[in-house]
C-alpha cells in the first residue's frame, strides 16, 4: 500500500523534521542528536554555519559559547567537516579505520602521495601552526592557512576532474 502525501503535508514533515517548527527546542545536544550532524563551512558571510543552524533551531537561548564548551568537553566532536555527537563516533570506526582506502580521494581522484606533495608548503604551515598551538580545529586556523588551502582545492578541482575524464566538476 503506497501512502501520498499532499505537498503541505511533505513540507509539514520536513518543516518539523528539521526542527524548524513551534515550539522551539531548548537543548543544543539535543537538536544536533536529532539533526545528526551539523556542518562546519569555513565561510561566515554572516556567521559560521553552525552557529546559523543551531540559532535557527534555538532561537535567541543559543550562544556560540555553548557549542565550543560541547566542542571543548567533546560531548560533540568534528568529524569530516560536521558536527556530531561523539557518542556516533563508534558509528564511523569502519570507515575511519579504512580510510583512505584503496579507492581515490572523492571526486579528484588524486592519490594521498600527490595531494601531499601539491600541497606541501601549506601542509608545512598547517603542521607549524599545530607544533606550536597543539591541537585546533580547522576554524581556528589562522585566516591565510584556512583560505590557501581552501583556494589551493578550488584551483586544483578543475585541472583533476578534466583529467579524470570529468567534466564541469560533476561525474
Amino acid at each position: 500500500m503506497v501512502h501520498r502525501l499532499s505537498r503541505q503535508e511533505a513540507r509539514r514533515i520536513a518543516v518539523r523534521a528539521q526542527l524548524l517548527d513551534a515550539p522551539r527546542p531548548t537543548d543544543l545536544l539535543e537538536v544536533i542528536r536529532h539533526l545528526t550532524c551539523v556542518q562546519v563551512d569555513l565561510t561566515a558571510a554572516v556567521a559560521p554555519s553552525p552557529e546559523i543552524v543551531c540559532w535557527s533551531r534555538l532561537g535567541s537561548s543559543y550562544s556560540p559559547a555553548d557549542l565550543e564548551a560541547l566542542l571543548v568537553d567533546r560531548t560533540v566532536v568534528e568529524l569530516q567537516g560536521m558536527i556530531r555527537p561523539a557518542e556516533d563516533i563508534a558509528l564511523y570506526r569502519a570507515e575511519l579505520a579504512a580510510w583512505p582506502g584503496q579507492q581515490p580521494l572523492r571526486d579528484w581522484q588524486v592519490e594521498i602521495g600527490d595531494w601531499v606533495e601539491v600541497n606541501r608548503a601549506c601542509r608545512e604551515e598547517i603542521l607549524q601552526v599545530l607544533r606550536s598551538e597543539g591541537p585546533l580545529p580547522a576554524r581556528e586556523l589562522p585566516g591565510q592557512l584556512r583560505c590557501a588551502l581552501a583556494l589551493h582545492r578550488v584551483d586544483q578541482q578543475p585541472q583533476r576532474h578534466q583529467a579524470a575524464g570529468l567534466h564541469g566538476g560533476t561525474r
